[in-house]
């Protein structure tokens, strides 16, 4: 009895702690908890170790840690650096030329044939016939959107493909519906030579080949190349075929979009 009435006397305090039995196995050791960063992207020093995020040691096999700081390839789909921006859309690749490159071309063609007039044609070995040929004009624009791939066209930086409109054809009267200056489609590669200068190839469906098909040169804000040649005309019941029927303008101009 006289211990119990010496703990009362002591206070409340001391009833409830030295005078309690001393029990604090529930008391939790705050120093035996291993702590870790639980985010890596919050900027937040979660076990509060003096590191945050990518700095601590928690987070070096985080996707997000391991990713390079800046978009390392721009034209594949992947977005490298984690930072919700892809390829062209990343100012990283604002000065790559992949995004500097048009994502479609403006192409006008047109095709003037100036023709020599009567053309002989060898009917037997003694026997000619004159055949006369206007000289016209056939003309076409359309708008190709960048393809999906190269097409194959393993020289050229990009390709474009799309269908053709024509908005005149005037050789058609001459010549014959047979004979087309422009497909109904095109699918045309650039090579991006300079700033003055640029290569355009074209793909032969028939022949399942790429050709470079011309040299454009910068011409105010388009690009232009003009080529001529005769245009030779095969003529079956003609047995000095084919004919030189005239000389064939051809102009293309491409304007960026």
């Amino acid at each position: 009895m006289r211990a119990a009435s010496r703990c009362l006397s002591l206070g409340l305090l001391v009833a409830l702690g030295a005078c309690s039995g001393g029990d604090d196995g529930d008391k939790v050791d705050d120093s035996a908890v291993e702590r870790v960063e639980t985010s890596c992207t919050n900027n937040q020093d979660d076990d509060v170790d003096g590191l945050i995020d990518c700095d601590d040691d928690d987070c070096a096999a985080d996707p997000v840690c391991l990713a390079p700081d800046t978009e390392t390839a721009c034209e594949d789909g992947v977005d490298e650096d984690l930072d919700t921006l892809t390829d062209c859309d990343d100012p990283d690749c604002d000065a790559e030329l992949t995004c500097i490159w048009p994502s479609e071309l403006q192409v006008e063609i047109e095709a003037t044939l100036t023709s020599h007039g009567d053309v002989e044609c060898q009917i037997t070995s003694d026997t000619t016939v004159a055949y006369y040929f206007d000289s016209c004009v056939t003309s076409a624009t359309t708008v190709l959107p960048k393809a999906a791939s190269d097409l194959g066209c393993t020289s050229c930086d990009r390709v474009y493909a799309g269908p053709v409109t024509s908005t005149s054809d005037g050789c058609a009267a001459t010549l014959g519906d047979e004979v087309r200056f422009v497909p109904s489609s095109l699918t045309l590669g650039l090579v991006f030579g300079s700033e003055t200068s640029r290569e355009l190839w074209a793909y032969d469906g028939e022949a399942e080949a790429w050709t470079q098909a011309t040299t454009l040169t910068r011409d105010a804000n388009a690009w232009v190349s003009v080529d001529e040649e005769e245009l030779l005309l095969e003529l079956p019941d003609c047995l000095n075929s084919p004919l030189t029927i005239g000389s064939l303008s051809m102009t293309v101009t491409v304007t960026d979009g």
